[in-house]
C-alpha cells in the first residue's frame, strides 16, 4: 500500500514496476514472514519466538542450520538480545535459517 502522492507520481511514469514491501508468504495452512516482515510484525508476536545467544545468532545469520531443542515446530521469529533477526523454521530439532543469501553475514576466518 502506498500513499496517494506516491501513487500519483508513479502513474506519471511509463513503467514503474511493482511497489510495496514484501513481508512474507501466505498459504491456507501457514504464514512465513520475510526478514522485513518479522522485524515489522514480530514485536506483536506472543508465541513461536526463540532466543539465540550471540554465537548462535552469528551462525544463523550466516545461513547455517543448527540444532535447537524446542517444544514447538514450524515457523518461528528469531530474536537475539531483544533484536528481531528474522524468520526461521524449526523441524525435528533443527533450526533452519530463512535469511536471504544476499543478506547473510560472511563467515570470519
Amino acid at each position: 500500500m502506498v500513499s496517494e502522492a506516491v501513487y500519483n507520481l508513479l502513474v506519471q511514469q511509463p513503467f514503474a514496476g511493482p511497489v510495496g514491501l514484501y513481508i512474507g508468504e501466505y498459504n491456507p495452512r501457514v504464514i512465513r514472514l520475510s526478514m522485513d516482515g518479522a522485524q515489522l510484525l514480530g514485536s506483536t508476536a506472543s508465541k513461536n519466538i526463540i532466543e539465540l545467544d550471540e554465537k548462535q545468532a552469528q551462525a544463523w545469520l550466516q545461513g547455517k542450520p543448527m540444532n535447537y531443542k524446542a517444544k514447538h515446530k514450524g515457523y518461528v521469529i528469531v530474536v537475539n538480545q531483544g533484536a528481531i533477526l528474522g524468520c526461521g523454521r524449526l523441524s525435528e530439532g533443527v533450526l533452519h535459517s530463512y535469511v536471504p543469501k544476499v543478506r547473510r553475514l560472511k563467515a570470519s576466518s
